[in-house]
């Protein structure tokens, strides 16, 4: 898929207009038929049964005019309802999950069903009158019929609708539903494959015949407009080389703030300027205002991490909200290692090696994920211990040399704060066990140095 189309298939998820759009654009479609059937033979052998499709010129309009006023009634009330618990839970848990509770479908079909409920109830309220020959009135039952129909449906979806934004703004929610977003976001930029398979084809991999230039620095490309990174078209660019005989090197990733005038790549030869290729490669790049989940692993990483500072702040003071964050983090992290790439980015380029790109490393991600909730928890001794925890099972799970390192390297960050913090000494004995078990699991590593009192020092 390519970057830009994802961009826009995130754009669409996202919006609260595209699906109550096209539902009441369907509203409308259906008031059309139903009026139509009940001009043809169908409608008129229908109101012959007194017993379901009777209905008489003023409880028609009455029907319809109730209807529709009291679906615009209840959208207003409900979605106020809905936007004062979106401004708790965004004050407690941080305004970025605000774009989860708009990607949401029920939330956007609920929206949707009552406007194209109010708007097709309004359509065939119009068409009840006198006939055009000045006949007996028109009744449209069966259009009646249906508005009744999709009333009905609203009633029951209100109920639901209700049990959902309560459920859902409940903090393990909406971490629950981060993760599970970050989890399909890996599965999408990384399908997963083993490490036989990946081995074999890195050694099959032999990219380019031809060479950049040696010893050319490059020539620089700059931004033209600021704002955030959101997608990156790597198989655009990859094909752009070719065409032009060039070698980029992209230094913007997607989640990069990118200050006009500023460079964002180098390209090779540097003595051919070439305006066309330059914009070429500007325009596979999307910029935004903010920064969107479509192409950037880091910004859920983020939101989980934003959501534990939260929960660590003075005026909350939530451990099992943070924990529950860490909990989160480390099965996505878990995951990641099972995935292809090692190095996060994109195998969209085919392996081209005319183009080179800055991309976020396992080291990066577990550098977000952890070190700014550790930083917060100096005084929250039981989610140190769940941030080591977390390292014992990475570590159990990890394969790569790579991997292990890292963890390697937070697992000594941890000792050395849990020398600097912890003054208790049945915590700093806890501590020393987590570690113990965290050096096991990385067996055949350094270990470091063992616990040793504040006072001894």
């Amino acid at each position: 898929m390519g970057a830009r189309f994802r961009y826009l298939v995130y754009l669409v998820r996202s919006s609260f207009w595209f699906l109550p759009g096209t539902l009441l654009l369907g509203a409308v479609g259906l008031s059309f038929l139903t009026v139509a059937a009940d001009e043809s033979v169908l409608g008129t052998w229908l109101r012959g049964t007194d017993w379901l499709f009777h209905f008489e010129e003023r409880g028609a309009r009455t029907i319809l005019s109730t209807i529709a006023g009291s679906m615009i009634t209840v959208t207003s009330l409900v979605y106020s309802l809905m936007l004062v618990a979106m401004t708790l839970a965004s004050g407690q848990l941080g305004p970025r999950l605000l774009t989860m509770f708009m990607r949401d479908r029920l939330n956007q079909m609920v929206l949707g069903l009552f406007l194209a409920t109010f708007v097709f109830s309004l359509m065939v309220l119009t068409t009840i009158g006198p006939a055009e020959d000045g006949g007996a009135v028109f009744i449209p039952s069966i259009s009646v019929l249906a508005a009744l129909l999709l009333s009905l449906s609203c009633c029951f979806l209100l109920v639901f609708f209700i049990h959902h934004v309560a459920d859902g703004i409940q903090a393990d929610a909406i971490i629950a539903d981060v993760g599970i977003g970050l989890d399909a976001e890996i599965d999408s930029l990384f399908p997963p494959d083993s490490r036989e398979a990946r081995d074999d084809r890195d050694a099959d991999r032999g990219g380019d015949a031809a060479a950049p230039p040696e010893g050319d620095e490059g020539r620089e490309i700059a931004v033209r407009q600021s704002g955030y990174l959101q997608t990156v078209d790597y198989p655009a660019l990859a094909e752009l080389c070719e065409d032009h005989d060039a070698w980029l090197a992209l230094e913007a990733k997607p989640g990069d703030f990118l200050v006009a005038g500023h460079r964002i790549g180098l390209v090779r030869p540097s003595g051919r300027r070439d305006e066309a290729f330059d914009d070429a490669v500007r325009g596979a790049l999307v910029t935004g205002p903010k920064r969107t989940p479509a192409q950037d692993l880091g910004f859920r990483v983020h939101a989980l991490v934003e959501v534990a500072l939260r929960a660590l702040s003075p005026g909350i003071n939530d451990t099992r909200t943070a924990i529950a964050c860490v909990d989160r983090l480390t099965a996505s992290l878990a995951r990641m290692m099972d995935h292809r790439a090692f190095r996060l980015i994109p195998e969209e380029t085919g392996g081209n090696a005319r183009l080179t790109a800055s991309h976020l490393e396992f080291e990066d991600i577990c550098d977000i994920a952890f070190d700014e909730i550790r930083q917060s928890a100096r005084s929250h001794p039981v989610v140190i211990f769940r941030q080591i925890d977390s390292l014992v099972v990475l570590a159990a799970q990890a394969g790569a040399e790579g991997h292990r390192a890292v963890i390697l390297k937070h697992g000594k960050i941890m000792e050395r704060l849990c020398k600097a913090v912890l003054d208790e000494p049945v915590d700093r004995e806890t501590a020393r066990k987590k570690l113990k078990r965290l050096w096991q699991a990385l067996a055949g590593e350094e270990a470091p140095a063992v616990l040793v009192d504040k006072t001894e020092a």
